[in-house]
């Protein structure tokens, strides 16, 4: 008789579906490099909305046991439009990654602690913010840059957004600035730390 064959190991699949058609995948896919099991939901041509793309991620999610993802900005989102998100999403198991006002002020806590960024109120005060401190840093960046740039600061950028979140009214999305990215990467690292020994208290 062989030997029992062993059950592999069920990796979890990340399932990501991103309002941004280039800098969200792009930062996305540079994380593949600690979890390959990333799963990027492309934007449907027209329907590049946070609710819409919320709709996608439910059609996607029926029976599996798999990590699903909707990272928006809160810049895009009037609070009508975020009810129905969230109702969306709590049905369908869905988790949110929110960042206010944008998707650019979590890159920017890879560099600068949370109470020192300056004015980012708006999403192109927060990318100005990101050029002056990211040398070579331009909208819509490839995968590679996000690999030496921001990867190596994943960590700090973590705990800079869950401290922030901690101790601000940022938790509600529309009391102030903040972002809850950190909690999905959390999750990855907890994913690739149980595969691969990485440290899963980053």
């Amino acid at each position: 008789m062989g030997r029992p064959r062993q059950k592999r190991r069920y990796r979890k699949v990340f399932v990501i579906g991103t309002e941004g058609k280039v800098t969200e995948p792009n930062c996305f896919k540079a994380l593949r490099s600690l979890y390959g099991n990333l799963k990027i939901l492309p934007c449907k041509r027209g329907h590049s909305d946070a609710l819409h793309i919320a709709q996608q991620l439910a059609g996607e999610s029926k029976g599996t046991h798999d990590s699903f993802w909707l990272v928006c900005d809160k810049d895009h989102i009037d609070e009508a439009k975020w009810k129905k998100i969230v109702e969306l999403c709590s049905i369908n198991g869905i988790n949110i990654a929110l960042s206010n006002p944008c998707f650019e002020y979590w890159l920017l806590l890879h560099y600068v602690q949370a109470g020192k960024t300056g004015d980012v109120s708006s999403c192109v005060r927060a990318g100005t913010a990101l050029k002056q401190k990211v040398e070579g840093y331009e909208k819509n960046q490839d995968q590679r840059f996000f690999e030496t740039h921001f990867i190596p600061h994943l960590k700090t950028a973590i705990d800079r957004a869950e401290t922030e979140m901690a101790t601000q009214q940022a938790r509600q999305p529309f009391a102030g600035r903040g972002t809850t990215m950190y909690q999905l990467m959390r999750e990855i690292i907890s994913a690739a730390g149980a595969l691969t020994g990485l440290d899963k208290t980053a």
